[in-house]
């Protein structure tokens, strides 16, 4: 009786490792280019103090100038630039609550002192060493087409994650000590496994930090095409916008300290500037966002919306009391891609993490190398003629 051929069975291993094979080199220069950039901003405030002492070495000097005065000084300094320009910008508390604008006309930063209110000099958004580290990190720059690239590459990573830990584990489990011997360097082996064991312990113990990373940066860059599909289905926007307002006629518009008092007695306890965008158009509010004093949690924000002549809250944007798909597309997908969360020991955790990817690409390379050069060795030597004499 004639035999009947099976169907092959479908090896999911093999897969895993061609996947993990393939991804890992495909995805090792742009790794190595988004983590390195991302351990330096980390430590951008430091940095940037080491190598522009001028503009952001600030030091407490009494008493905060009024935000009047530092609007003041950046309309008289760039008499020529867009309202929107002047009348928008971000407060850091890393550089002592130096303000930023952003004159996107002229493609340049500019700093003012929080004490003095003296524009302190201006940095290049883009030709700077830390613009050109953040438009790497962000959309490798290539603009949008990179930026959106940037976020297909973390979930791309995230699959090279899971294909890894799926190789780790093993065709099996016996005993929870064969699961735990995997997580140490064996010795007294050849370099060979040694740098494998390398390897794959430094992989699963950076698993969870570093997937979480790939996820969340991924999230951040979909976050409107999320937020589109979450308002599609549920009928209503997810995260809340900018009301409009009626404007009066003939009446002034109130002075940007007043709405940021206003705004802070409706932060429900956020406090700390910062960023804060005044009206260009009749139709849009004041609009000031808070942060929560410091501590070692996720930073939550406030973002309150003023009408910039009567003071009177539009509406409230107050992210410890929204839903958690909600707080996940803003503060809590932030603060874990950035590492906020946890003070200056979580943010060395998060700088010596982004070296990982290097020494796993390095090594996944050299052991895959390593392997073909093996297997050509051998096909070489088993196609070489026999050289016995038959006699």
């Amino acid at each position: 009786m004639p035999r009947t051929k099976t169907k092959p069975r479908f090896d999911l291993r093999r897969w895993m490792r061609i996947i993990h094979l393939w991804l890992g080199i495909g995805l090792s220069i742009y790794l190595a280019l988004v983590c390195v950039t991302g351990t330096i901003l980390v430590y951008e405030a430091p940095i940037a103090r080491w190598l522009n002492p001028k503009v952001f070495a600030v030091q407490e000097s009494g008493q905060r100038a009024p935000l009047q005065k530092v609007m003041e000084a950046v309309e008289r300094t760039y008499p020529n630039a867009p309202a929107k320009d002047r009348l928008r910008f971000r407060t850091f508390t890393d550089w002592n609550g130096l303000h930023r604008f952003f004159i996107e006309s002229k493609g340049i930063y500019v700093y003012v002192d929080p004490f003095t209110a003296q524009v302190r000099g201006e940095e290049s958004s883009r030709y700077s060493f830390m613009g050109q580290v953040n438009a790497i990190h962000t959309s490798l720059t290539l603009g949008m087409i990179g930026f959106f690239l940037n976020g297909f590459g973390g979930l791309l990573s995230c699959l090279l994650l899971v294909s890894g830990t799926w190789l780790w584990l093993g065709k099996r489990i016996s005993s929870w000590r064969s699961l735990t011997g995997r997580m140490w360097v064996r010795r007294g082996l050849p370099f060979r496994r040694v740098l494998t064991d390398w390897h794959n312990v430094v992989g699963i113990y950076s698993l969870v930090l570093f997937f979480v990373i790939c996820f969340t940066g991924s999230a951040l860059i979909f976050g409107g095409v999320l937020s589109a599909v979450a308002q599609a289905v549920t009928k209503k926007p997810l995260v809340k916008t900018a009301p409009a307002i009626t404007w009066q006629q003939n009446r002034p518009t109130l002075p940007v300290d007043t709405l940021v008092q206003k705004a802070i007695a409706a932060g429900k306890g956020a406090n700390q500037v910062y960023y804060l965008a005044l009206s260009t158009q009749k139709t849009e509010p004041a609009e000031v966002t808070l942060y929560f004093p410091e501590g070692l949690g996720v930073s939550e924000w406030v973002t309150v919306w003023l009408h910039p002549q009567t003071g009177q809250v539009e509406d409230v944007f107050h992210s410890p009391t929204e839903s958690f798909l909600t707080r996940f597309m803003g503060p809590l997908a932030y603060g874990l891609h950035v590492g906020n969360w946890g003070g200056e020991i979580v943010k060395f955790i998060y700088a010596v993490l982004g070296l990982v990817p290097v020494w796993l690409s390095f090594t996944g390379i050299w052991m895959w190398l390593r392997k073909k050069n093996g297997v050509n060795k051998r096909r070489t030597s088993n196609a070489k003629p026999s050289t016995t004499n038959i006699e």
